[in-house]
């Protein structure tokens, strides 16, 4: 693990919220802190697959360091920034982020000229196509067209299309709007789908359905999910029409979709395991049941969590499942779901979970009652991986109510150097958020120590 990732990370919280609140001269000195401890991160390494591993997470942070001073309208220093990331998916990924940050403030032609400078196609392609999007929802009519005009890629282009068509709608210019979503419905009619890949091309795939499924071309979001060749994309891609499906009432499709990504996900190898974590199947399956959590569709949820072979998800699962269901006050059924999660930690933040979800709806009583129960769940987690879990979560909701010096105690006390180090990272942000700068500061600087104690 490498501390001075997390320690970064603290500082740019901390400069990003002095520099809001005024005190740009302090925020200066923490962003110079935040570039140096950044700059070091890959100078500690030992050999070289740890230097390719903390390259990664340098990368990540110049990512991070680079947003912010982009937020903060510190554009020459974001741009500088940029130049730093060695990796290209981070630049790639970061150089669009730079592009968003120009056009929310209406900074036009530096976010078109930060977006042509981008090497990758398909980066490229979603840069242009949340620009045109941009403009349109400025009333930037005719750079808006001129940009989804321009963009090559059939799928990106039927996205900035209907984008502009429904600003203009909203506008009130039905013609126009009309006239888009025509230019729109064409650019679908030729969309490539061997151009899908996993991360972008989801990620597009995405806003196509999203885009297909308000135009009421619900055949057609359907046809393209199930015509792509891997088996998870298919599974993923059928699970985003489910949804905006189950969003929109049409629930008889919505379950026959449902049915299919499962059948598909089923079908799945654990091709292999890293660290004894699945790789495919499992995952894939985690993903289905957070889909179908979301769409509150709660028994289908809990019989693919039961499914779930690695412990790790199907605790997560259980739990993502016990929360939602306590949030829609269904608290025996939540409380009977927290029951089968096998993992003690997570049974214990579990029911934490459902304690709050209570107290907000007003059940304080039993919301104190569930204290004994919670207390006895969390004597099973002596062991000291759970032991650290349960410590961490306890320094994060110490912190939640401003008990800071408790917090700090049981931060320290955590075993697991990496949660000890986050759960001190946590603190220093909500110190930060409760303009308790030079505590924050004193947090932050005192987390490469924490790495150093015994585990």
């Amino acid at each position: 693990m490498n501390i001075y990732k997390f320690q970064a990370e603290a500082f740019i919280t901390l400069a990003t919220a002095l520099d809001q609140a005024g005190h740009h001269r302090q925020a200066q000195s923490i962003w110079q802190e935040a570039e140096r401890v950044t700059a070091s991160i890959n100078h500690t390494a030992h050999d070289q697959a740890q230097a390719l591993y903390w390259r990664h997470d340098q990368a990540l942070a110049w990512r991070h360091l680079a947003k912010a001073f982009a937020k903060a309208h510190h554009w020459q220093e974001a741009e500088r920034v940029l130049s730093s990331i060695a990796e290209w998916y981070w630049r790639e990924r970061t150089s669009r982020s730079l592009a968003k940050a120009f056009a929310k403030a209406h900074l036009w032609q530096e976010a078109e000229r930060i977006t042509t400078s981008i090497p990758d196609d398909s980066y490229r392609m979603v840069a242009f196509r949340s620009l045109a999007r941009d403009l349109a929802k400025a009333h930037q009519w005719q750079d808006a067209e001129r940009i989804a005009v321009s963009i090559t890629d059939a799928s990106h282009q039927t996205i900035a299309f209907h984008h502009i068509a429904q600003c203009l709608a909203k506008a009130g210019d039905q013609v126009q709007a009309q006239n888009m979503q025509q230019a729109a419905d064409k650019a679908s009619a030729s969309i490539n789908l061997t151009s899908f890949s996993r991360g972008v091309g989801l990620e597009v795939f995405h806003d196509l359905v999203t885009a297909l499924t308000q135009a009421h071309q619900w055949n057609k979001a359907e046809r393209i999910a199930s015509s792509l060749d891997h088996g998870s994309y298919r599974a993923e891609a059928l699970q985003m029409v489910a949804i905006a499906a189950t969003k929109a009432g049409r629930h008889s499709q919505a379950q026959s979709l449902w049915r299919e990504a499962e059948k598909i996900t089923l079908s799945l190898e654990n091709t292999f395991r890293i660290y004894g974590v699945s790789s495919l199947r499992d995952s894939s399956l985690y993903h289905l049941a957070t889909d179908l959590i979301q769409a509150r569709q709660w028994q289908e949820a809990e019989r693919i969590a039961a499914s779930i072979e690695y412990d790790a998800y199907q605790a997560m699962a259980f739990h993502n499942l016990a929360t939602n269901l306590a949030q829609a006050h269904q608290w025996q059924e939540a409380k009977r779901v927290v029951s089968r999660i096998s993992d003690a930690s997570r049974r214990v933040e579990a029911l934490r979970s459902i304690a709050r979800a209570e107290t907000q709806a007003g059940r304080r009583v039993l919301a104190q009652s569930m204290a004994q129960e919670i207390k006895e769940a969390a004597t099973f987690t002596n062991d000291l991986p759970s032991r650290s879990q349960a410590l961490y979560s306890e320094a994060r909701n110490l912190a939640k109510v401003h008990l800071w010096q408790e917090a700090e105690r049981v931060a320290s006390s955590i075993f697991d150097s990496v949660l000890r180090t986050l759960a001190l990272q946590d603190l220093a942000k909500a110190l930060t958020h409760a303009y308790q700068w030079q505590e924050a500061e004193r947090i932050i600087r005192q987390m490469p120590s924490a790495e150093n104690q015994t585990d």
